[in-house]
């Protein structure tokens, strides 16, 4: 059985248009206490809007750092943290060979 979850982060993913925002959202990072937010959720409602980064808003100390490890792992950066550590915006690093 399909979770609620799954359902919401699969519904995400099949609406956008973006290949970076599919991207984000299939490290499965998003829950009740890793919350998305900003630009990368206003494409969904228009296609014009450009993700140049993400906006993250964390409930508690360990989301924030687990998170931080999986993206860091993941070629993203910090770009804005806020000094209590509720909200980080981290921008994908292009990589070259």
């Amino acid at each position: 059985m399909i979770t609620f979850r799954e359902a919401s982060t699969n519904i995400l993913i099949k609406y956008s248009v973006n290949p970076l925002f599919t991207e984000f959202m299939e490290m499965d990072l998003i829950n009740k206490d890793v919350i998305l937010a900003g630009g990368s959720l206003r494409h969904l409602f228009n296609e014009d809007e450009l993700i140049c980064d993400f906006d993250v808003f964390f409930t508690n100390r360990e989301s924030a750092i687990e998170t931080g490890l999986i993206l860091e792992k993941n070629d993203y950066k910090i770009i804005v943290k806020c000094p209590l550590g509720h909200l980080t915006t981290y921008r994908k690093i292009a990589k070259f060979s």
